[in-house]
């Protein structure tokens, strides 16, 4: 149970740090790894892609071979500047005279409970592990054992551990190059899906948002905004756009309390955007925000430019227009400086 658990750890660990490795990547060379497979196959991004990922993780596990192998194994070190006379004591020694011969720093020496075996590991020839189960140690004579030794030690001399990574690492390269290669051609030039990307129904966009990141959106038949995302900045807790021409406003509802507008007038605010209502979760009635009134009342006569934005939580292209005539209704010829702001959220599956 304790190497499952083990092995399952180590797997995580690989996965964290292959995640920022191509996050790094990304950042470095400005790759999106998100759309290499689009309706045309971006070769060089997969090629990048697939060799991070199957090198990335052949050197990470090459890194963490010997720490692994002792605590899978339950390696019992043993301490080559002062050995435990007797066995201990011959298997330094033994190791150690092959090391010298061999032009190797001395490894880690170690036993550890098991069937007749023994390896070595260890991310170079001067940082290795050589280790023998007691069952080999049980069965052979001290010429055998010798000889065994004599085997292992030949591995991290010839630099067999970071030769098998680099193999590792090509197969993982190509595995992972030609399964997506061939995803790419099953699913567009055999089944030919048209999608825009996979998983993302026609319905919906896929667009970045400044505080939440990737998020889908409904599509619709007119322009997404052309901003620059990078000129938004946070200054003094409020989010500026440095173009020169932006200008400072907030939006608020009946979760801000009661609000003082001749004090945002104040503050330097030109513009507020007020939630006039929104759809509920549970039940799905539209409601009109507690305080809209009053915030209406009280920014406009401080000067403020006002909008407005209804929360939404349609399903359908009827809730939608009748969110849109709720907002209509509400305004009831309320005069408007700014825009009208559709704010529509996914429903929560489970309210």
């Amino acid at each position: 149970m304790k190497r499952i658990a083990l092995l399952i750890l180590t797997n995580i660990a690989v996965v964290v740090m292959l995640g920022i490795v191509l996050t790094v990547v990304s950042m470095l060379t400005g790759i999106n790894f998100g759309q290499m497979a689009g309706k045309s196959l971006n070769v060089g991004a997969l090629f990048v892609f697939a060799l991070v990922v199957g090198f990335a993780g052949s050197i990470i596990s090459l890194f963490m071979s010997k720490s692994m192998a002792k605590m899978t194994m339950g390696v019992q070190l043993i301490n080559t500047d002062n050995p435990s006379p007797g066995l201990e004591q011959w298997l330094v020694g033994v190791v150690r005279s092959q090391a010298d011969k061999l032009g190797l720093q001395m490894p880690e020496v170690g036993i550890y409970e098991g069937e007749p075996n023994a390896f070595a590991t260890g991310a170079s020839k001067n940082s290795s592990l050589v280790a023998v189960s007691t069952g080999l140690l049980s069965m052979m004579n001290q010429k055998e054992v010798e000889a065994v030794l004599a085997h292992e030690m030949s591995h991290v001399a010839n630099g067999d551990m970071v030769t098998m990574t680099l193999v590792q690492g090509v197969t993982n390269t190509f595995v992972v190059f030609l399964s997506r290669l061939i995803g790419w051609v099953v699913d567009r030039q055999i089944l030919r899906n048209e999608d825009d990307a996979p998983g993302i129904p026609d319905d919906l966009l896929l667009v970045q948002d400044l505080y939440e990141g990737e998020r889908y959106i409904p599509k619709f038949d007119f322009p997404t905004n052309q901003y620059d995302t990078s000129l938004f900045v946070e200054d003094n807790g409020f989010i500026r756009y440095n173009d020169g021409k932006s200008v400072q406003g907030v939006d608020v509802s009946e979760h801000q309390g009661v609000i003082d507008w001749q004090q945002v007038k104040a503050a330097g605010i030109d513009f507020a955007i007020l939630r006039l209502g929104y759809r509920g979760m549970t039940e799905g009635g539209l409601n009109v925000d507690a305080t809209f009134e009053e915030n209406y009342q009280g920014a406009t006569a401080a000067g403020l430019k006002v909008g407005v934005y209804f929360f939404s939580q349609a399903i359908t292209q009827e809730e939608a227009k009748e969110e849109a005539q709720f907002v209509l209704d509400t305004l009831n010829g309320r005069e408007l400086t700014y825009p009208v702001v559709f704010d529509w959220e996914p429903p929560i599956p489970s309210e």
